[in-house]
């Protein structure tokens, strides 16, 4: 028979345990362990597959911020069903066309798209067109002060109720990203939308400066809770005739610093994994992302394309997982679908992500 002085042996015992965590974090800057093996976007995990217990939510801007500095939007309920589930969470807040509209407006005035329709003057920002899947919207002026400042401000709100919240293992960093969680694509070989980014003030200069801003307020804010960033070639706008040049060697350049400054705590992924991925010959670590990933120190890994640009198959996703797996990585974010393939093959590539060194 449990007794009420036994419950509250327990209850007080577990609220001493969460201080001794916390006080151990505030003591000695103990960084929370990485995300690793497979990770899905299921809360709670798939039936059968308790191994999945490792987790990426995702929340939209615009679903936390109701309104200037009004931290009461619904995506912090999604964000807490997963805590309660005793999850290890990587959280990815979308900014870009996921910013609310009155962060918008900020910064400098609405460009819309007329060819897509897409009317900016009713949300403010940049009107945005990405032919690799035909996606538009509209994005803030995300390299200005004003931008910046608001993106500080919600990881401030995300610090204050995670920083000391063990299940919170890593946060995102998509404060630069445009349509995609991958902050150093824009909008590809789109040559309006590029021009309109070039029109709103964008150069590479601006870029860099908001990239290492935001990492910054990362590491400012976030002193046990690690951070996570996308890296591929990089989108640079400039005063081309089609403004746009495509290169890795800034994402390198950029990197290695990131690296430098904040070392194991910044978890580099890439957000493409294929069967076809490599670092082939005449590539280097300075001129192709999987080049340098396949050097780079843990904590890293990757997210793959969806399942049916994989081929649709599990032996599709089977391959890919052992590229990865080759590259070092230490986790992999799966696609939808991967429910119906084989539980105990899953499993077993999640116990090799899970033992890969960093």
């Amino acid at each position: 028979m449990i007794t009420r002085s036994a419950v509250a042996f327990t209850a007080l015992s577990l609220v001493l345990l969460a201080a001794v965590v916390r006080a151990d974090y505030g003591a000695n800057d103990a960084l929370k362990p990485p995300c690793r093996g497979l990770m899905s976007r299921d809360v709670p995990a798939p039936p059968g597959m308790p191994f999945l217990d490792n987790v990426c939510v995702q929340v939209a801007w615009r679903d936390l911020e109701s309104a200037d500095g009004v931290f009461d939007g619904k995506g912090w309920d999604k964000i807490e069903t997963a805590r309660k589930a005793n999850l290890k969470i990587r959280l990815r807040i979308f900014a870009g066309v996921h910013t609310p509209d009155f962060i918008k407006r900020l910064g400098g005035p609405a460009l819309s798209d007329p060819d897509h329709g897409t009317d900016a003057s009713k949300t403010g920002g940049i009107a945005m067109w990405n032919r690799h899947d035909n996606r538009g919207g509209t994005v803030p002026y995300r390299w200005t002060p004003q931008f910046l400042d608001r993106y500080e401000c919600l990881m401030r709100e995300v610090a204050k109720r995670y920083e000391d919240v063990p299940e919170i293992r890593e946060v995102v960093d998509s404060a630069c990203m445009t349509l995609y969680a991958e902050p150093f694509y824009r909008a590809h070989a789109d040559a309006p939308t590029n021009e309109r980014l070039f029109r709103a003030g964008l150069t590479f200069e601006k870029d860099r400066a908001a990239h290492e801003r935001a990492l910054r307020i990362h590491n400012d804010l976030f002193k046990h809770t690690r951070t996570s960033l996308a890296i591929n070639a990089w989108d640079v706008i400039d005063d081309s005739p089609s403004h746009l040049t495509i290169s890795f060697k800034p994402t390198y350049e950029f990197v290695t610093w990131a690296r430098a400054f904040m070392g194991e705590k910044l978890v580099l992924q890439n957000n493409g994994m294929g069967v076809e991925a490599a670092c082939r010959p005449g590539q280097s670590a300075q001129t192709n992302h999987f080049c340098f990933l396949s050097q780079a120190a843990g904590p890293k890994g990757f997210q793959t394309r969806t399942l049916a640009r994989l081929g649709g198959t599990a032996d599709d996703l089977f391959k890919t997982l052992d590229v990865a797996l080759k590259f070092g990585a230490n986790f992999v974010e799966l696609p939808n679908g991967f429910r119906r393939f084989d539980k105990a093959t899953l499993r077993d590539y999640d116990q090799k992500l899970e033992h890969t060194p960093m």
